[in-house]
């Protein structure tokens, strides 16, 4: 019996995955050179990580030679992801708006530029969190859009804590951004590299989940490329189960590069090219 698992992947499974700009993040400008290197490994789409030394996701034209040189090398900016942005200081309905006004603009631009997804750092959600999302919701109601609110390592930002102010919220264009080295349970392991526990995980996030960050996990460290050496998610178990609920949503890789990671868009590219017949 063969040790691979033929996934049954859809029509469009392929079109879907996007890789972050994180890769270049620290080390090289998000430039034509540098997107090159993503459309010569065979990638769709790239998720744009804030990055406010390099450009600003409020900006149209800050945005524009990003979206130039994406069309020049038939790449779309599927995702904006705003890595910055953040509710933890809002103590006012003042400071909540000035905070709304800037998602406001970077919806705009990425609706502009024809992407998909627009990515939340939400850390702990209060009161002026839930009210942040209740005016996105509304922001998005009848645009092409869709907001996913990430998963944290921290207790209160669990995959399980998301569900609840998910469920709470009830606003169908807002959903998880499931970060599958972000996931902890109660005794401080990553359940997406245990057996069975993956598969949990995943079936406990329906029908929320929209969005995924995939990336290897190496010795409690995340943002590794995928079946990296000694990457221990449980890839084969993952990517069944997606495809067991019918998951239509986006994938993106986060992966580090440089100076910590080498080839990550390259070890990324294979692994996306054999996702169909996983070890």
């Amino acid at each position: 019996m063969s040790s691979h698992m033929q996934l049954p992947l859809e029509d469009d499974f392929f079109e879907r995955f996007s890789i972050s700009t994180l890769v270049f993040r620290g080390f090289e400008p998000v430039c034509k050179k540098s997107l090159t290197a993503i459309a010569e490994a065979g990638f769709r789409g790239i998720e744009l990580l804030e990055s406010p030394d390099q450009f600003d996701l409020a900006n149209k034209e800050s945005i524009s030679l990003v979206a130039s040189n994406c069309n020049d090398l038939d790449l779309s900016i599927f995702t904006f992801h705003a890595h910055y942005l953040d509710f933890d200081d809002v103590n006012s309905q003042a400071t909540l708006q000035k905070k709304l006004d800037i998602c406001y603009r970077q919806i705009d631009v990425l609706e502009y530029f024809g992407g998909l997804f627009w990515a939340c750092h939400l850390h702990q959600i209060d009161a002026f969190g839930m009210k942040a999302l209740e005016h996105l919701a509304r922001y998005i109601e009848n645009r092409p859009i869709k907001i996913g609110v990430e998963n944290f390592v921290g207790r209160g930002m669990w995959v399980e804590d998301r569900l609840s102010s998910l469920k709470q919220l009830d606003a169908p264009k807002i959903g998880l951004l499931l970060d599958i080295g972000h996931v902890r349970n109660e005794r401080g392991a990553n359940p997406m590299t245990l057996p069975g526990y993956a598969r949990q995980i995943i079936l406990s996030t329906q029908p929320y989940l929209y969005h995924l960050h995939l990336h290897g996990f190496v010795g409690g460290v995340d943002h590794y490329p995928p079946h990296c050496p000694a990457d221990t998610i449980q890839w084969r178990e993952v990517m069944a189960t997606l495809q067991e609920i019918n998951y239509r949503g986006l994938y993106n890789f986060e992966p580090k590069g440089k100076p910590k990671h080498n080839d990550s868009i390259h070890l990324a590219a294979e692994f996306y090219s054999t996702m169909n017949s996983l070890p």
